[in-house]
């Protein structure tokens, strides 16, 4: 349940900042073009990002990872919305590493928990995702409809610390759990 919650409340993030990336360049004076190529660095980055974490979570462990991505997500974040405009496509993908990272990590730990219903794991964990993720932007479009991008944003940074009280109390799960095929 700790997990899930982890990742319900990592998807608000995850969600809106997917949604209203572009927006919010736009924001920062940055052409339509240019805040669709600063989408396209964020989401890069975020791919390989998702491939790091998993390499990460290998060596450190799970909730070690957990902990370590959602915590430094928090500064790359502020840094990201309030860096110097030029330096915004750096911290784009600084952001998008950092904040991906955590993607497949959660994943494998629910799927590790659950050695004899990895399938239950893995539906749980994307049902819940693509529910929190698609609910999360419309929550955020309201409240950057009610006190502006920015101010959303600036809320929005730090949702990473809403992850942590979930991820503190969970153990790793254990380590060469046998896969039946």
């Amino acid at each position: 349940m700790l997990l899930l919650a982890f990742v319900w409340t990592r998807a608000l993030l995850v969600g809106s900042l997917g949604v209203f990336t572009p927006t919010y360049l736009t924001t920062r004076d940055l052409s339509l073009a240019q805040a669709a190529a600063g989408y396209a660095v964020l989401e890069l980055a975020g791919a390989a990002g998702a491939m790091a974490g998993g390499t990460i979570s290998d060596r450190l462990g799970r909730r070690r990872t957990l902990l370590l991505g959602q915590s430094i997500a928090v500064p790359c974040f502020f840094a990201m919305a309030f860096g110097r405009r030029l330096l915004i496509f750096p911290l784009l993908a600084l952001t998008g590493l950092v904040v991906f990272s955590t993607t497949p990590v959660a994943l494998a730990t629910l799927q590790e928990w659950l050695p004899e219903a990895r399938s239950l794991g893995g539906g749980l964990y994307f049902s819940l995702n693509y529910i929190a993720t698609g609910l999360a932007a419309v929550l955020f479009g309201m409240l950057a409809d009610r006190i502006g991008v920015q101010s959303a944003f600036n809320l929005l940074g730090l949702v990473p610390l809403a992850t942590i009280p979930f991820a503190l109390p969970m153990r790793d799960p254990p380590r060469g759990a046998p896969v039946e095929y």
